[in-house]
């Protein structure tokens, strides 16, 4: 039930996120090539390890890369994200100064 909750609340935020124009395609396709990526490489490196505990050092190595390709994706996306809500405020900015209707959410 609280799974349930999670992807009812999941799905609201991608919706505001897709209004603001902060989601799309592009962003997507990272997140699941990302996500492809960790998984290709560390459960295979993982699994390796279990079989082969001399090999502690490959284990260790694969484990860094996936822990700086995280931590620099996070960096990249913050960054992204900082500069689309930059890009949002500006444009209800914009939209204000012209006398327009602005749903302020």
């Amino acid at each position: 039930m609280l799974e349930l909750l999670k992807l009812i609340t999941d799905f609201f935020v991608l919706r505001d996120s897709a209004q603001k124009g902060m989601v799309s395609w592009r962003v997507v396709l990272f997140g699941f090539g990302f996500a492809i990526f960790l998984f290709a490489t560390g459960v295979p490196a993982a699994n390796y390890y279990d079989k082969h505990p001399e090999a502690s050092t490959m284990f260790y190595v694969v484990i860094g890369i996936d822990v700086l390709a995280f931590v620099l994706f996070m960096i990249f996306g913050t960054r992204w994200y900082l500069r689309g809500m930059a890009r949002y405020r500006a444009s209800l900015a914009a939209s204000e100064a012209k006398g327009q209707a602005v749903d302020a959410r």
